[in-house]
Formats: structure tokens, C-alpha cells, sequence
């Protein structure tokens, strides 16, 4: 299936502002007070996020690039190319992996120095990764398969057919978890033999998908709401409102952090389900969001730049 390029160019940058609701400005009063933001210089449209235990690493959506950046600092050490419209990144443990959506192919650098050591095809539309401690796990978005492609060498180990058009992925035990952007549900899957466990309704137009440990989040941006299942069995826990349009999501400590595209900010929620806790504005369209163990960092479509919230004790 071929899907035009302007309609999923502004699916990737979460350009489906679909109808929602505000909450008042008393909701998510500050706790975790952070120090004051940095912003670091990316490339055109930077998207998503990946840390390598000591730098950054962000998707230039518009460049076919890829920018890497000194945790510490900010600093610039290297913008390396990959493939076409670069859309999701994930650290193998040694290496960087990144999706070339209209590419149809995942590109594999070496953190050290950014030098490509293959590009493999996949499916078509390449979108979400994931890595399982052994393989890279990509979504294709428009053949409605799941690719699975040995980290060691990118030999490929087959593809397995999930709902449709499936956008990002966690991993979760044994099992992957994945977004079904269009039909509104997320579903579980072996990683084993790829067999289909659950498909579980969620929100408008899921986005990002996060596990905790126990349960599974997942961002919906069309409802502007965060639906909360149990990586157990599925069901639901909790509808989490959100400000605005719910991107991707991240978790450090006891907080869940998603990037709410439409309103410039990043929000808290505690994964103790005890409610949002910390709204803070970031820069322009933050997309992508990641962590590196102490600080959050958020992609800022709109400028250009990345975003660093450090906190303090």
C-alpha cells in the first residue's frame, strides 16, 4: 500500500490536531521543580530521541541526518547521514538504529563515530523500533508487519502481520507492545514467533507507547488523553486527560513524561497513578522525548532545537 507523502509527512510530526479539551491552569501544580531549561541546536524537523549512556542522539526528519550530542553539555559532536525522512532511533547497546520511513530501509551506525555499518531493508514505511536485547524489532507502517532484524549482523528473521498501520513499539518481557494509529487500539504480540496476543481499544489516534514495568501507556492524540492498560491481561486501568495532544512518552523514576505537541510543554504523570504533578513549557512542537537516566530531553519540531530539563534535589 502506497499512502501519499503529504498525508504522512503530517502524520509524523503529529499534525493530526484533532479535537480536545483544555484543562484548567490549576491542573498539574509543581512538584519536581526543575532547574532552568537548556535548549541545544538540532537539525531541520528533529523528531526522535535515543540515548547511548553518554550522548544524545536525535532524528533530522527534513536532513536524512542524524545529530549526536554530549549529555553532559549539549555539545555537537557529529550530525551523520542516514536514509530518507529519518523517523525513530533506538540504542542496541553498542550501536544506533534508526528508520528511514520513505527510505523503506533501518540504518545501523556505530555510536563511536557515526560510520554506517549497513542499511537494511524492511517493510514498507518503516516507523517505530524497538530493540528486545537480541533483535531490532521496526514497524512498517503501510504493510501492517512487524520486521525483526538480528542486531549482531541485520540479517532479517522474518516479519509477522499486526493490525493496521502499526507506528511505535515497546517492549514488554517476552512481549511487544504496538500502536495501531488508525484503528484506535494497541496489541500484544509474542516476540518469539510474532503471534498476536490481545488487540486492546485505546484512544483516538495512539501515538506513543511506554511500559513501567506493569502497565502500558500509551499517548492519544486525538483525544488528548493517555489510556493506562495492564501489560497483563490488557485491560483498562485508567483514561488520564491530558492539556493537550499527547505525543511520545518516556518514564524516569516514578514519573511518566509525555510531549504535548499543540501547547509547546511536557507534563508528569505519576506512574503511581496519582495524578499529573509538573507541566513545563519546552520549545517549539516537542515530538520525541527520551532520558538519560537524570534529565529529560525533548525533540522541539518546530525550532529546530532540543530541550533539557535537569532537576535538582
Amino acid at each position: 500500500m502506497k499512502t501519499s507523502q503529504p498525508i504522512l509527512r503530517s502524520c509524523l510530526v503529529a499534525l493530526f490536531v484533532l479535537g480536545g479539551f483544555f484543562l484548567s491552569p490549576a491542573y498539574g501544580q509543581n512538584q519536581h521543580v526543575p532547574s532552568p531549561r537548556q535548549d541545544f541546536p538540532a537539525g531541520p524537523l528533529p523528531n526522535a530521541l535515543a540515548f547511548d549512556g553518554s550522548n544524545i542522539w536525535v532524528t533530522n526528519q527534513n536532513a536524512a541526518t542524524v545529530t549526536k550530542l554530549r549529555a553532559s553539555d549539549g555539545v555537537i559532536l557529529g550530525t551523520f547521514p542516514v536514509g530518507d525522512t529519518p523517523l525513530d532511533i533506538v540504542f542496541d547497546g553498542t550501536n544506533i538504529w534508526v528508520s528511514n520511513f520513505y527510505g523503506g530501509t533501518v540504518t545501523e551506525l556505530r555510536s563511536s563515530d557515526g560510520a554506517v555499518l549497513g542499511t537494511f531493508a524492511t517493510g514498507n514505511n518503516p516507523a517505530g523500533l524497538a530493540f528486545d536485547g537480541t533483535n531490532i524489532l521496526v514497524a512498517n507502517y503501510s504493510d501492517f508487519t512487524i520486521t525483526k532484524l538480528r542486531a549482531s549482523d541485520g540479517a532479517n528473521q522474518g516479519s509477522f502481520s499486526v493490525g493496521f498501520f502499526p507506528l511505535f513499539l515497546v517492549v514488554a518481557g517476552e512481549n511487544l507492545w504496538l500502536t495501531n494509529y488508525q484503528t484506535n487500539t494497541v496489541q500484544e504480540a509474542r516476540l518469539s514467533d510474532g503471534v498476536v496476543l490481545g488487540t486492546f481499544p485505546v484512544g483516538s489516534s495512539p501515538q506513543g507507547i511506554a511500559f513501567d514495568g506493569k502497565k502500558i501507556w500509551v499517548a492519544n492524540i486525538g483525544e488528548s488523553n493517555i489510556t493506562v492498560l495492564s501489560a497483563r491481561d490488557g485491560s483498562l486501568i485508567e483514561t488520564i486527560p491530558t492539556i493537550g495532544y499527547p505525543y511520545r512518552l518516556v518514564q524516569l523514576g516514578t514519573g511518566m513524561w509525555a510531549t504535548i505537541y499543540n501547547i509547546n510543554k511536557v507534563t508528569r504523570f505519576d506512574t503511581r497513578l496519582k495524578g499529573p504533578d509538573r507541566t513545563t513549557r519546552v520549545g517549539n512542537s516537542p515530538v520525541g522525548i527520551t532520558t538519560d537516566g537524570s534529565s529529560i530531553w525533548v525533540a522541539n519540531s518546530g525550532d529546530g532545537t532540543v530541550s533539557k530539563l535537569s532537576f535538582g534535589p
